[in-house]
């Protein structure tokens, strides 16, 4: 199997595991604790009291954290993999781990769709949620490879993620960016913010240093086609602060989602943009950074005006408005000339 590894730096170490590769099987996720020379399930129960004895219990009889659906036809989340691991204060377990969606029959969705799972023990039970979408593989070769996410060991409620779908909206993006997640509620719900923004290259494999009382996260900037086959960077942070143009729907830089940032997307729609900077493009509403101003970003800058205006903004302020796939472009005028001119700004 495969096993992520974490000490509380005293007399304890844990760990999460799975039987085999995802390529070769269907797996599960694990998780026990060795302390005193024994080994033991998340709550404490005996599983091998002499570690040192060269016989080894199996990955099943300690706590199963995951099950995977079985590969019968109608599965929906299988082969899990584990990904990172890390002790909170009160010293329990939080973990993260990748697993297939949707993958029916086996191995015909084209290894398109991962997702993250956060896993974090309360110390009687194991919560586990879904965290976000991962994504397609990173190359061919290798079915289940991702762009991962870090767990912050100073703090079991911050994640660092790499992943090529936008986790507050679900759209696709140009490249691997890094976004941070925060829960207040064992990982049920997140909110994000990114780190990277419209990158020219991809931004993978995130770790986070252990450094008490900082935060260093590195990752791997470039490309990534095999494990034999990269030209990648390391770089990092270990300061946050607000990106340019974080504030997601603002084309022209103002610091508000307005009005005529719709009007200077709608007037690009579909027109050829190659050529353009990743900046120009942006002002001119491509906002995911794949030199196209399309579908995607109109839903990009639907979900940024109800973000920044409440909830229905977007359908209140340009009502009768349908989407671009049904929208004739020579009504593109009439809407605009119909748009309430008013500006609402954000608090």
């Amino acid at each position: 199997g495969y096993f992520r590894y974490a000490s509380n730096g005293v007399d304890r170490i844990d760990f999460i595991g799975t039987e085999h590769h995802p390529r070769d099987f269907d797996n599960n996720i694990y998780h026990g604790y060795i302390q005193g020379g024994k080994m033991y399930r998340s709550d404490g129960t005996l599983v091998d009291d002499n570690i040192f004895d060269n016989v080894a219990p199996n990955q099943t009889s300690l706590t199963r954290v995951f099950s995977s659906d079985p590969e019968n036809g109608s599965q929906q989340f299988t082969r899990a993999w584990t990904t990172d691991l890390e002790i909170d204060s009160s010293g329990n377990p939080y973990a993260i781990f990748t697993v297939r969606a949707d993958d029916v029959p086996v191995n015909t969705n084209g290894y398109n769709d991962h997702r993250f799972f956060y896993a974090r023990y309360d110390g009687s039970e194991w919560n586990v949620h879904e965290l976000a979408k991962a994504g397609a593989r990173l190359y061919t070769s290798e079915q289940d490879y991702t762009g991962l996410v870090a767990l912050d060991p100073n703090d079991p409620n911050t994640v660092y993620m790499s992943s090529a779908i936008d986790p507050r909206n679900d759209l696709s993006l140009a490249h691997h960016e890094l976004f941070r997640g925060i829960t207040a509620d064992l990982g049920a719900t997140w909110a994000w913010t990114p780190i990277t923004f419209n990158s020219q290259e991809d931004n993978l494999r995130p770790t986070v240093a252990r450094w008490q009382g900082h935060t260093a996260l590195l990752w791997m900037r470039g490309t990534y086609r095999s494990m034999f086959d990269y030209n990648l960077d390391i770089v990092g942070l270990t300061q946050f602060g607000p990106l340019k143009g974080q504030l997601e729907g603002d084309v022209n830089g103002d610091s508000t989602v307005d009005v005529t940032d719709f009007q200077l997307l709608m007037a690009s729609l579909h027109t050829n943009i190659s050529s353009l900077t990743l900046d120009q493009a942006y002002a001119h509403g491509d906002l995911n950074g794949d030199l196209r101003v399309d579908y995607q970003d109109f839903r990009s800058f639907r979900s940024a005006y109800d973000e920044a205006h409440g909830a229905g903004a977007f359908a209140r302020t340009f009502q009768g408005v349908p989407e671009p796939a049904a929208w004739p472009l020579a009504l593109v005028a009439v809407v605009f000339a119909k748009a309430r001119p008013s500006v609402m700004r954000r608090g």
